[in-house]
């Protein structure tokens, strides 16, 4: 905490990724020293392979994207990453509503896209991963993010995520259909 800034906007760039993590995490950090740590991880990113990119810098982009102080151009880079980094984006208080209203389009788009059968699938590391599991926490942050607009909530509102919290459907041993609504408070807040 009591490390300059300008030590802290040099350490940004080291190699080792625990210097960096440190600066990630040190109160005192600034937006540049933020920012360029965004930069070298984009940089990064292209220099290892994805499997490794993976395990070495998702924690570290979860840091700085849960920074209030991360600039908001670096918040806009990072919300188009792996699902943890984009839900601590949807939950920086930081974050411009112009970013969170294209993240809460995105997010439901893609998981809509995906459909529903087979929705589990296996990720690059070959852990079990459910669209939904994501989806449903990066639009939560949205949901309580005080930085986003109304247009975004009410979108979200008029949207099939606040009906699939809200609505469950049960198939009967004779065929038929019956469906009945369960209230998740959390679903529309």
């Amino acid at each position: 905490p009591s490390t300059p800034p300008e030590i802290l906007t040099r350490l940004a760039c080291d190699a080792e990724a625990t210097v960096v993590m440190g600066v990630a995490k040190n109160p005192s950090a600034t937006s540049s020293a933020l920012q360029a740590v965004v930069d070298r991880q984009g940089e990064k990113r292209h220099e290892l392979n994805s499997d490794e990119w993976l395990l070495l810098g998702c924690d570290l982009l979860v840091e700085i994207a849960a920074n209030p102080k991360t600039p908001p151009g670096a918040l806009q880079m990072l919300a188009d990453s792996r699902d943890p980094v984009r839900k601590a984006v949807a939950g920086n208080p930081s974050t411009p509503s112009r970013v969170l209203d294209e993240l809460a389009r995105t997010v439901h788009q893609n998981v809509s896209l995906e459909g529903e059968p087979e929705r589990t699938r296996r990720d690059r590391l070959g852990r079990l991963v459910d669209p939904e599991f994501w989806r449903d926490r990066i639009l939560s942050e949205i949901v309580s993010n005080p930085s986003s607009s109304l247009g975004t909530l009410q979108f979200l509102s008029s949207g099939d995520w606040v009906a699939r919290k809200t609505t469950t459907r049960s198939e009967r041993e004779d065929g038929h259909t019956t469906t009945w609504t369960v209230s998740d408070p959390r679903a529309t807040e």
